[in-house]
């Protein structure tokens, strides 16, 4: 049997986990449920992966407890202030400078992976376009090959012939 429970914006009554709340299904665990759905979003942007690339790079990652925690258990994540510093101004996201958003934090990791997919497909184009030059360059280099072959071999019968006229001619 499922139970939820529903947090809503301020003035916003929920039924049936109204669109503007994000609701906790609980099953013998909890999952956070936020509404995505296109119709319920709205001023949207597209935004620049290279940006979400390089704000990756300023965030500091460590493994941690809170102050509070007596036991074993540790968290691995980014501090609210880079996440703020990084995030949150930049890409104009709603925030709070001492806490960060499980929402947010899925959304800038989603924009990461993507970024790092379309990085990787870009870094597989030039890769094939550089095999590619690669396998021309051999080729021409093979061709190079076998004319100094056939020009050495060309300039070892003119130095015979040289050598013959010479002796003929009586020089040394």
């Amino acid at each position: 049997r499922y139970q939820y429970v529903y947090f809503c914006r301020p003035s916003v009554t929920a039924v049936n986990g109204g669109s503007h709340c994000v609701s906790i299904k609980t099953d013998g665990g909890t999952a956070w449920n936020y509404p995505s759905s296109r119709k319920v979003k709205k001023d949207l942007t597209a935004i620049n992966y290279d940006d979400i690339i390089s704000s990756f790079k300023n965030i500091e990652i460590e493994k941690w407890k809170y102050n509070w925690d007596m036991g074993n258990s540790y968290i691995i994540g980014p501090y609210a202030e880079d996440f703020h510093e990084n995030f949150s101004e930049p890409f104009n996201l709603t925030h709070n400078p001492k806490k960060v958003s499980s929402s947010q934090i899925a959304g800038v990791t989603m924009a990461g992976v993507k970024a790092l997919v379309e990085d990787g497909e870009k870094q597989n184009d030039k890769i094939s376009q550089m095999n590619e030059e690669i396998k021309h360059l051999k080729s021409k280099n093979e061709d190079l090959e076998e004319k100094l072959y056939r020009l050495s071999n060309r300039n070892e019968e003119l130095e015979r012939r040289l050598r013959l006229i010479e002796r003929l001619l009586g020089k040394k």
